[in-house]
């Protein structure tokens, strides 16, 4: 596994060092087309242990089908020695059904090889629970060393029933208790690659708390239309229940959601509700979520994230997101982690993200300090994306107790974070955003979260307790943004410090009247082409337009 690690405080260049971790004895042929159905030695004396040895039998989704399988790929990782591969074969027959939990707990050197198709039971009530109705992840590697993830094949997560308990209500615990797909915990030298993973009820990849760990060339992918039909599902619901006609109702969202309203009902929709400011409220928090066709994508809570990472040496590089959150993000570590007292030295380079940005956080305050530090991200493409550039904070400023039993003031530190070589096609939401993280939800309160329908309700606080610093924006082109350009919003106790913008250029092409791109508002909602900035320190290098203004007076 190859690790490249630091970069130079004084020019911000990404250095790359080439470091060998770790040397495993039996990779995944990615690239053989020869069908396995036996476990084999290899010519070194590791072993190809294939879990259809242990009774897994692909194509079937009965009951006692998807628990056999179960049991043969834990049967089959008990039985892995240091070395070891475990197999999970191509077939003609389909996909091997499962449920959770695949566990590994303490293991060393061993390849993970998913050469085939494995589908997640769609079953919601298969999924064995941990607690308080937490559903088990489908795959959990916990305390490992020396892993290797990967094969060429498809994890199928089978996510649209747990979207649709959510979304709809069925199910009220599904909100925060869905199995993630893919996740590796306390863990050193791993490397996951060559793997597509779809549709996971929640999380697709994460590595918490894992140190010198690379991921390549895995594709995630999100059936966004399914979402998009699943919420225009709910939200006409919410217009039933306010007393609008129901096949009106589900008309307007559908519309709103995968295409655009008939001409015939463009002038009677506006008097539908008896109310018109809650009628535009509603409104406003489709429109700033709901863009037409294929630029639909909404900041509705689904989490179905595609990587989540933190750590510490970690190298992401050369895949593809597509889905309906934040597509890859860092986590913060604190000092009460073992593994990391800070989310540092972390590389994300050559990705395609179409999701809710390359995010950092959110980071909340916390008594033993919670940190990210270190990190880049190089030539990333986001087309059609909903956010692009997103660091975020979160509330609950504050006093706690620490892992070392002393009450003392919460806190958490954002610095040394480089995005470079950037390009963000036609976001649908902001293009750029620094600051408090956007999280509440319409007719739940506000409290001390940032509105979604922020600046529409002027509601957004910040976080004093959060530190902001050395933030570099470097050669970012936004072509075409939905709204202005980006939001920087500090705190007026603690305003963000060394916030360098560097080549950073936004612009609109020309669209004639009736082309489906053009609005008179777009890239100008709400505050023209301009920026939303405050409490900043906030550098402009030659090169970019527009130039941000920040006001250093507003309190918070």
């Amino acid at each position: 596994m190859l690790f490249l690690a630091l970069r130079s405080s004084q020019t911000l260049a990404i250095c790359v060092a080439l470091v060998s971790i770790i040397s495993l004895s039996c990779v995944c042929q990615v690239s053989s087309t020869k069908i396995s159905s036996h476990s084999y030695f290899n010519f070194d004396g590791s072993r190809t242990i294939n879990i259809i040895d242990f009774g897994a039998v692909a194509g079937n989704i009965g009951a006692d089908v998807v628990e056999g399988n179960v049991f043969a790929f834990n049967s089959a990782l008990e039985s892995a020695q240091p070395g070891d591969t475990v197999l999970i074969p191509r077939t003609n027959e389909g996909p091997f059904t499962m449920t959770g939990p695949i566990e590994g707990r303490g293991l060393v050197n061993i390849s993970i090889c998913i050469e085939g198709h494995i589908a997640l039971d769609e079953n919601l009530d298969s999924w064995p629970e941990i607690y308080h109705e937490q559903r088990v992840h489908w795959l959990l590697l916990e305390n490992c060393t020396g892993i290797f993830l990967g094969g060429g094949g498809i994890i199928d997560g089978n996510g649209m029933q747990w979207w649709d308990a959510y979304i709809t209500g069925v199910n009220k615990w599904v909100r925060h208790h869905r199995p993630k797909l893919i996740y590796i915990t306390k863990s050193t030298a791993i490397t996951v690659e060559h793997l597509t993973l779809r549709n996971s009820p929640s999380f697709h990849l994460q590595l918490d708390h894992c140190v010198d760990a690379e991921v390549r060339f895995v594709h995630i992918d999100v059936d966004r239309f399914k979402q998009r039909q699943l919420k225009a599902k709910k939200h006409a619901q919410s217009l039933v229940s306010a007393g609008i006609n129901s096949h009106r109702a589900k008309t307007v969202t559908e519309s709103f959601y995968v295409g655009t309203l008939p001409i015939s009902m463009q002038q009677e929709y506006n008097s539908w509700h008896t109310n018109p400011g809650q009628w535009l409220v509603w409104l406003f928090d489709q429109v700033v979520k709901l863009i037409p066709r294929k630029l639909v994508l909404q900041p509705e809570d689904l989490n179905t994230d595609g990587i989540d990472v933190s750590g510490r040496n970690i190298y992401v590089h050369d895949c593809i997101v597509n889905n309906d959150d934040d597509s890859v993000v860092v986590k913060p570590s604190s000092g009460a982690d073992l593994m990391s007292t800070c989310s540092q030295d972390m590389v994300f380079q050559n990705l395609m993200l179409t999701g809710f940005g390359a995010s950092i956080g959110s980071v909340p305050p916390h008594a033993d300090v919670n940190c990210v530090r270190n990190i880049t991200f190089n030539n990333v493409t986001m087309p059609y994306t909903g956010k692009g550039i997103y660091v975020k904070s979160n509330p609950s400023c504050g006093q706690e107790t620490d892992s070392h039993g002393t009450l003392t003031d919460k806190t958490a530190i954002i610095e040394g974070i480089l995005f470079q070589d950037i390009t963000i096609e036609k976001p649908s939401w902001w293009s750029i955003w620094i600051g408090p993280q956007q999280q509440h939800e319409p007719g739940s309160p506000l409290d001390e979260k940032c509105a979604l329908s922020y600046p529409i309700s002027p509601d957004c606080p910040t976080q004093g307790c959060v530190t902001f610093a050395n933030i570099t924006l470097r050669n970012v082109e936004v072509v075409e943004p939905l709204l202005s350009p980006g939001v920087v919003l500090g705190n007026s106790t603690n305003p963000m410090s060394n916030i360098i913008f560097d080549n950073v250029k936004v612009s609109q092409n020309a669209h004639h009247k009736s082309s489906f791109d053009w609005h008179p508002l777009r890239g100008k909602f709400p505050w023209g082409a301009k920026y939303r900035c405050q409490n900043s320190d906030l550098k402009v290098l030659d090169g970019s337009s527009p130039v941000p203004l920040c006001d250093m007076t507003e309190q918070d």
